[in-house]
């Protein structure tokens, strides 16, 4: 027993640990790691201001990227590895050849745990090519989980580093005969663009390989059948291959051609059946493979990157198009009006830059593996199915437009758009869900999709331009933003089956236009709405079946327009809010002007004009 008092001993508390921190940086080439890496230094919070200071580092380990390894961290969830749960660094053999470190190619796991509360937490996101990363790759956030719900919320982030992606370049180079080659040929350099400027610089070389003999230095251009025997030997081609605008062409069939410099076209062979360039690897400039109205078969199994676009359109009878090893396209990849084509297989595709995808049968469209792209546009294809597994950011519009066929929209890791989001047009499709997106500062539109029930989007808390859902003729609520706090503008227009805002219970700003027209709503209530610019209801169609508006907590706003609302009768505004600048109603039967004059007394600042036309003007309201 203690006794408390004068004379007792004085019983201290029992030392508290220092939190066990953790700190992830990218390793620079050198020393260290030969070929760069990540070093996890960890130790404990001497001074308790939350970061692990170079001073209070006990710990130092180097995850080293070596030749063919690939690294990435993953969430440890409390249990057997970590009490309190972590991160493990899972490393291993790229056997594949993809750019990531599958499941199976894992060969060692090490764990980073936490301590007890608050633990500190890791998220790893995609970094698109920028300041931080010329050539893109990860950033890795940290910091402690504050609120305990074991996620590392944005305002917990309180350290942010970057792990860069060294883009692989090909650079082929004349060469002389010599040591090399006995006569004239090439050398195909290879190595990590490490300052991302897209340029192999010479420092920057890992491989070189010799191509002698089978070397054209310079373009090609074949105009007949006749030439094509000349080439089938040739390996490289260090300039330009068009072939085009004949019709004399059955077949193009180049087996060892490996690498084009520049430019490879195949457009207008009206006559050509196959295309087959079953060793192409590289194409240096433009891959345009358009307009061949009886093309059937399409061979370009060792294709792995394309420096700048990729066209494969307008070929009437393509059924297949099977790219299995391409991992980079550096600029556009458009598969456009191809209309037979049932079968679309990017398997290993990761980054491109505008991705269109128009027409064409197939009932499947999955990119599995594809991480960044600038746009995304799908759009008047037969696909039930369109799948983007892996797909984290797209850095401006995404849409998906004129899928009759659709049923199933899968974008499960999805987190950023940095404009807009659309669904538009589609009749199957009943329900979807963005379970990650939490940043789109430019719009969110659904519009004319007529199946449509449900969608979900529970991270959205802000919209930066506007919110458009119209025109959905199932939807039965906006539930799917049931967190969003604050929109630029709102338009709720014809969705015949929604008849209550309910799941707009958050809404606090809408600080330009608020428009709700031709719409289903029996009750419009935005209980936490507070700031907004101009409200419409009405102006564009009527809303048959509104009987009522409540914005009970609504504290500013410039001006109030109601016009054909046939059944409303209750109207309700808070208290002292103020409405600076007009409020009319035009065509509202039921609404008692005695009640508008009544809530106009109870505003702290009246309109400047009040026009009330075509309302009840019975003196009821006594």
């Amino acid at each position: 027993m203690v006794a408390l008092g004068c004379g007792a001993d004085e019983v201290l508390p029992p030392p508290v640990e220092p939190e066990r921190l953790v700190r992830v940086e990218s390793e620079p080439r050198g020393t260290n790691c030969v070929l760069g890496g990540t070093v996890i230094l960890t130790g404990h919070d001497a001074n308790g201001d939350g970061l692990l200071g170079n001073e209070e580092v006990a710990e130092t380990r180097y995850a080293c990227q070596e030749p063919g390894q690939q690294s990435r961290l993953v969430p440890e969830p409390a249990g057997t590895h970590c009490a309190h749960g972590g991160t493990a660094l899972l490393t291993g053999p790229d056997t594949n050849g993809n750019g990531v470190l599958d499941a199976a190619e894992v060969s060692a796991t090490e764990y980073l745990c936490h301590d007890a509360a608050p633990a500190t937490l890791l998220r790893m996101e995609v970094e698109a090519p920028g300041t931080h990363c010329p050539g893109g790759g990860r950033r890795i956030l940290s910091g402690r989980d504050q609120d305990g719900d074991g996620v590392l919320g944005d305002g917990e982030v309180e350290q942010t580093e970057y792990v860069c992606e060294a883009r692989e370049l090909m650079r082929v180079d004349a060469g002389q005969a010599g040591t090399h080659c006995p006569g004239e040929g090439v050398a195909v350099r290879r190595g990590p663009d490490t300052n991302g400027d897209g340029v192999l610089q010479d420092s920057e070389v890992t491989a070189t390989e010799y191509v002698c003999e089978r070397v054209i230095l310079g373009d090609v251009v074949l105009d007949t059948p006749d030439q094509l025997p000349a080439l089938k030997d040739v390996a490289v081609i260090t300039g330009a291959l068009r072939v085009g605008y004949a019709h004399a062409f059955t077949q193009v069939e180049l087996p060892a051609l490996e690498y084009v410099g520049g430019d490879l076209s195949l457009t207008v062979l009206t006559g050509v059946r196959t295309i087959s360039l079953p060793a192409l690897r590289h194409v240096g400039g433009n891959l345009r493979i358009t307009d061949n109205p009886q093309l059937e078969r399409l061979e370009l199994g060792s294709l792995q990157e394309v420096h700048q676009s990729l066209h494969i359109r307008d070929n009437d009878t393509l059924a297949r198009l099977r790219l299995p090893v391409l991992v980079r396209v550096g600029g556009e990849l458009h598969v456009m009006d191809n209309p037979q084509l049932a079968v679309l297989e990017l398997p290993q595709l990761m980054w491109a830059g505008n991705v269109f995808l128009r027409g064409g049968m197939a009932d499947k469209i999955e990119l599995p593996q594809l991480l960044d792209v600038e746009e995304l546009y799908i759009f008047d294809a037969a696909a039930k199915t369109v799948r983007f597994p892996g797909l984290e950011r797209v850095r401006r519009t995404l849409a998906i437009a004129g899928m009759g066929s659709l049923e199933q929209l899968e974008l499960p890791r999805l987190q950023a758009v940095g404009e807009n989001f659309v669904v538009r047009g589609t009749v199957a499709l009943t329900s979807f869900s963005l379970p990650t997106l939490a940043s789109l500062p430019g719009q969110f539109s659904l519009w004319d999709n007529a199946g449509l029930v449900t969608f979900d989007a529970p991270l959205l808390t802000q919209i930066g331009e506007w919110v458009n859902i119209a025109d959905n003729t199932a939807l039965t609520t906006l539930s799917g933003l049931k967190n969003l706090t604050s929109v630029g503008m709102l338009v709720l227009n014809g969705n015949a089956q929604l008849t209550s805002a309910t799941g707009l219970a958050a809404l606090s700003s809408v600080p330009y236009y608020l428009e709700v027209s031709n719409s289903g709503f029996t009750h419009f209530e935005l209980p936490a709405l507070r700031k907004a610019w101009v409200l419409l209801i009405g102006q564009a169609g009527p809303n048959m079946h509104l009987a009522s508006i409540h914005l009970p907590k609504l504290e500013s706003a410039v001006a109030l327009t109601l016009i054909e609302n046939p059944v409303l009768q209750e109207l309700e505004l808070r208290p002292g809010s103020i409405l600076s600048d007009s409020l009319l109603i035009y065509a509202s039967p039921r609404l008692l002007r005695c009640e508008v004059e009544r809530l106009l007394g109870q505003l702290r600042l009246a309109p400047l004009t009040v026009e009330m036309v075509d309302v009840d003007e019975r003196p009821l309201c006594d």
